[in-house]
């Protein structure tokens, strides 16, 4: 999705390309943490592995909200 969203601001003046490359790298950045996350996670008890989950998936759960807010607002310029 990220990278459909850069495709997209190629139609935008140079200033609006910025500001939108910067958030949508900061969201790729993001994005790649969450990957290793879950590449890197050592196998423990089971109470640790729920606590991993539910962070885990509050963190997935933010960057979703960010990827959508940042696409509803290259929509409206």
């Amino acid at each position: 999705m990220i990278t459909d969203l850069k495709a997209k601001i190629e139609d935008k003046d140079r200033k609006t390309q910025t500001l939108y490359y910067r958030q949508l790298e900061n969201l790729q950045i993001k994005n790649t943490e969450l990957k290793l996350k879950i590449e890197n996670y050592k196998q423990g008890p089971t109470q640790k592995w729920e606590l991993f989950k539910v962070d885990f998936n509050n963190e997935l759960d933010d960057l979703g909200k960010s990827i959508s807010n940042t696409a509803k607002n290259n929509m409206k310029n």
